[in-house]
């Protein structure tokens, strides 16, 4: 069993990922909640998973920025957690474009744009 940590601000989408994660047997996901600013690297080091899921968006806590931050102070404490991101191609294609650049620099393990299938998304973070 892989300890996921999953940091989604859309509810409905963070539930969606949580139960197929769940389904799978394979993951113990832990959702985030954004009651604090530091949160995902807190738990991170807390948690120390094998994973972290995080989605970039606009808005507090979810823009590329905070995120790369997270991504910097994450590897700090968890050096072995996968960093893998989550974005809409559709609402944001500039920024889906940062976040396959990240990819690109090495920064993240992986991307997964938000309209990929539940079942596809699951078996491309058991292949990590």
């Amino acid at each position: 069993m892989r300890d996921i940590v999953i940091s989604i601000r859309n509810d409905f989408v963070a539930e969606a990922v949580v139960r197929s994660l769940m389904k799978s047997g394979d993951f113990r996901p832990f959702k985030l909640l954004f009651s604090c600013e530091d949160e995902v690297v807190h738990e991170c080091e807390a948690i120390k998973p094998e994973i972290l899921l995080s989605e970039v968006a606009f808005g507090k806590n979810t823009d590329l920025k905070t995120r790369l931050e997270e991504v910097k102070e994450v590897r700090k404490k968890v050096p072995n957690c996968k960093i893998v991101f989550l974005c809409d191609e559709n609402s944001a294609p500039d920024l889906a474009k940062e976040v396959a650049q990240a990819k690109k620099d090495g920064i993240i393990e992986n991307f997964f744009y938000s309209s990929v299938g539940s079942s596809y998304l699951v078996a491309a973070l058991t292949a990590l």
